[in-house]
Parts: structure tokens; C-alpha cells; sequence
């Protein structure tokens, strides 16, 4: 159920066999691609691509590189590209000093411009940022990023800008780099973050991960940056796949996601068992008074269950546990007697 939010299926390097891409990503658990656009050609080639292919989606935009040649008309068209219902984001946008392949002050111009449109669009913002965070970040705040939300893309910064990217709103991608040797710095973020807060991506035909170095990435390839993530926070790829995609959905509304509380669900290598949403305390850090999901599951019960719904749902959870916890978004002790004879059983 992994989702890679960051492809550029759009382009030459996928000419030749995407359907392939495609479905090669889906036989790996990947049930959702964002093609992201960089140029304007590229951004109408993203909604073709995702009328074609049910697990692809689109983002609309103008890349850094690229905002020297945008003019009026080409953030014109960007905003009727919106309107399409197969799009879901607008970018890639930002600022790149590490290339700087368009002026800056022209960048600087046309990130303003997309974070607007954004706004009036109602939709969130996929941003790039190289060798120009502490301006990305000003940005951000002056136009009010908060508003419309998104993802910076590519994180490649420390936890203080991993901090500031999610007070803005914004979601942290971890792409490849994650899994390089090297990159100590980078893994040491992805370890303090809580997952609530992350997304994957590939960035694809670019940053393949470590396993795959050399090649071409693609989607299914988005695999190896969850099972690095997973290693880090000390979880299984299964359980990263199921947070992020629920991370994805709440952004982008898209994304297959648990609808109905779950009675019995696994993290890590445990069962959890759901025995009631009821609770005596009420601590105002509490989860549950804030969402119905942890660690990706819908724990939202209509009424407790019965010792025989439970024992039904253990039954049906297939795999090998090294633990039963009794837990759920209540205190598992306020149904006692039920506890007692689950455990006996």
C-alpha cells in the first residue's frame, strides 16, 4: 500500500516501456504515483499520463530551472491545468542556487506566484528547495504556505528545517539519498521524525536508491526508501507503507486507506487488540480526541466488541506475533473481564 509522491513518469527516460514502470511498481505494493511536472509541456504530459493509468495522479508546475521562460501566459495555462480532476498538487516549485540555471530574482518571482495560485486553487504545493533554504523558508512564511499546505520534496536539510517545514505545514519526503552509506546526517532526521509527518518518493528517473545504484529508478523502486525509513524508526516496511500513504490521503485526497476501526492490527511484529474507545482520563495530549488513526490504523470503534468478535479478529489476522497487546485508542482495563478471558484464550 506504498505510495511514491514524487515520479517524473513524463519523461524520455520512460518513453520505451511505461506501462512496464507501471506495472512492475504495482506487483511492489505501490497503488499511487504523483507525476509531478516541472515545465509547462511537462505538466500537460503529467495529466495525460494520469488519465491513462488509474494509480497515477498529477502536480502542475514550473521547476526552478525552468522559471526564466515563464511568463504570464505559461502560469495562466498552469491554472487551467488545475481544474482538472486527475490533478491534485501544483509544483514543482522553489528555488535552486545550486544550478541556478534562471535568475534568481526570477525564481524567487515564480515560486511567489505558484504558491498563490496554489491558494486560489485550493491545493497543496510540492516544493523544491537546493542550496536555498533559509529563502525557501521566507517564502513560505510570507506567503503564508500554512494556508494550502504540501510537501518539501527531496528533504536533504537538518531537524531545524525538518521542524520548520512541518510548522508551515508541510510534509517531509525522503527520497533515495536516505539509503546512502553516506548519508548519516540525513538518516539521523529520518529516525527523530515521527511518521505522522513523512512521506516517500523516488524523484524518479532520478536518485536511484543504494540497492539499485546505476540504474534507472522508477516507482517500485520507492520500496527501498520505505524499508530504509522502517530500519530507522525502528518498524516494518508494511507499517511505514500503511502511515505514509494515510500521510498522503489526508493531503491529497487520494490513496487507499483503513475506512472501519480495526479490531485487531498489527505494528511491528505484535498484535493489538481493540477493546474499547472508552477512556476515564481525559489528557489533552491524548490521540484520540485528535484522529482515529495510530500508526496508520483506523481505530475508531462504533461500539465495543464482544469476546467473540475479538477472538474472530485474531483469528483472522494471518502472520506470526511475538506479542498480543491489548490497546486501542481507550484503556483496555475499564473491559477487564473481556481482557481476562482473551488472554486465558
Amino acid at each position: 500500500m506504498l505510495t511514491d509522491t514524487h515520479a517524473h513518469l513524463e519523461m524520455e527516460a520512460f518513453r520505451e516501456d511505461l506501462d512496464e514502470v507501471v506495472q512492475r511498481a504495482q506487483n511492489q505494493g505501490v497503488t499511487t504515483i504523483i507525476t509531478v511536472g516541472s515545465t509547462l509541456e511537462a505538466s500537460e504530459a503529467a495529466v495525460k499520463l494520469a488519465e491513462k493509468y488509474e494509480c497515477v495522479y498529477a502536480a502542475a508546475g514550473i521547476h526552478p530551472h525552468d522559471a526564466g521562460g515563464a511568463d504570464a501566459a505559461t502560469l495562466k495555462t498552469i491554472r487551467e491545468l488545475l481544474e482538472h480532476p486527475r490533478v491534485v498538487a501544483v509544483g514543482e516549485m522553489g528555488l535552486d542556487y545550486h544550478r541556478d540555471y534562471s535568475p534568481r530574482e526570477k525564481q524567487r518571482e515564480v515560486f511567489r506566484e505558484q504558491i498563490r495560485i496554489a491558494r486560489d486553487a485550493e491545493l497543496p504545493i510540492i516544493v523544491h528547495s537546493r542550496e536555498a533554504h533559509p529563502e525557501t523558508l521566507r517564502i513560505l512564511e510570507e506567503e503564508n504556505a500554512r494556508e494550502v499546505k504540501g510537501i518539501m520534496h527531496c528533504f536533504s536539510g537538518d531537524m531545524k528545517l525538518a521542524e520548520k517545514c512541518i510548522g508551515m505545514g508541510l510534509l517531509v519526503s525522503f527520497a533515495g539519498p536516505l539509503t546512502y552509506p553516506n548519508a548519516r546526517k540525513l538518516q539521523s532526521v529520518a529516525s527523530s521524525l515521527h511518521l505522522d509527518n513523512t512521506v516517500v518518493e523516488t524523484d524518479c528517473p532520478y536518485l536511484s536508491p543504494q540497492a539499485v545504484r546505476g540504474k534507472r529508478n522508477e516507482p517500485a523502486y520507492v520500496l527501498h526508501v520505505a524499508q530504509k525509513l522502517a530500519e530507522l524508526q525502528g518498524l516494518t516496511a508494511e507499517d511505514v507503507a500503511r502511515i505514509t500513504t494515510l500521510n498522503v490521503h489526508r493531503l491529497l485526497g487520494v490513496g487507499e486507506i483503513e475506512k472501519e476501526g480495526q479490531l485487531a492490527y498489527r505494528i511491528r511484529n505484535s498484535l493489538y487488540l481493540n477493546v474499547t474507545n472508552e477512556c476515564t482520563n481525559h489528557c489533552t495530549f491524548c490521540m484520540r480526541f485528535f484522529t482515529d488513526y495510530v500508526k496508520g490504523h483506523n481505530l475508531r470503534l462504533q461500539r465495543d466488541p464482544t469476546v467473540e468478535e475479538l477472538w474472530e479478529a485474531i483469528k483472522n489476522a494471518d502472520g506470526d506475533y511475538e506479542e498480543v497487546v491489548f490497546c486501542g485508542l481507550g484503556e483496555p482495563t475499564l473491559r477487564l473481564e473481556v481482557v481476562k478471558e482473551l488472554a486465558k484464550k
